[in-house]
């Protein structure tokens, strides 16, 4: 015979084990969530456009301090490139850069004219703007790309066709540093910002030339 008290140690004995496998199952599905939000936070795992940090290149850092602390580019060169898209007349292919120029620090933009003709092999000439970098101007740019850690960290490629790209690129006494961003990723905005008006600067008060 059976008594209440034996039925209820039963009860209380397959509760006890059905707690014991959630709590295992729990602490397994938490283990897996924040081992899965550490590697998303990286983008590692990420076959197309997670990010990917790296360590700062020492003579990017020292160039970027450098131009920060004088204003001046001393022969560094940067370029910001923004290509991609649908073809001729909507393909971008914007060019600013920070180069020496004729003796004196300029900035320089540079994007295709699809009004012109393209010439046998197909390729568009170039609107072509310079105007003189200001020590603030090149003051600024390095502060943002050395806040932005945008040198630290780049996005794997995507498969879809035309997408846009950003390349931000620091030629250092003939060394390139290269950074590769698919779209236009939010960690860049401040930089993409200051890319915009200085654009619109060189547009309105640049010296303007069509080039092949």
């Amino acid at each position: 015979m059976i008594t209440n008290s034996s039925r209820r140690s039963r009860r209380l004995g397959t509760w006890s084990t059905v707690g014991i496998v959630m709590l295992f199952s729990a602490a397994g599905c938490s283990r897996r969530t924040e081992s899965s939000a550490g590697q998303g936070s990286t983008g590692q795992n990420n076959p197309e456009g997670g990010t990917k940090m790296a360590e700062i290149d020492p003579a990017v850092s020292a160039a970027l301090a450098r131009m920060e602390a004088t204003g001046k580019l001393e022969g560094t060169r940067f370029e910001h490139y923004v290509g991609g898209g649908l073809p001729p007349p909507y393909y971008r292919s914007d060019q600013l850069m920070f180069l020496v120029w004729e003796g004196r620090d300029t900035i320089q933009f540079r994007t295709p004219n699809y009004n012109k003709k393209p010439a046998k092999e197909g390729s568009y000439p170039f609107d072509v703007y310079r105007l003189p970098a200001q020590p603030e101007d090149v003051k600024t740019i390095a502060r943002i790309l050395r806040e932005g850690r945008a040198f630290g960290s780049s996005t794997t490629p995507t498969k879809v066709a035309d997408a846009v790209r950003t390349e931000l690129v620091l030629t250092i006494a003939g060394r390139e540093s290269k950074a590769i961003y698919s779209g236009f990723p939010p960690a860049l905005a401040p930089l993409a910002g200051l890319v915009d008006t200085l654009t619109a600067r060189a547009k309105s008060q640049g010296q303007h030339k069509l080039e092949p």
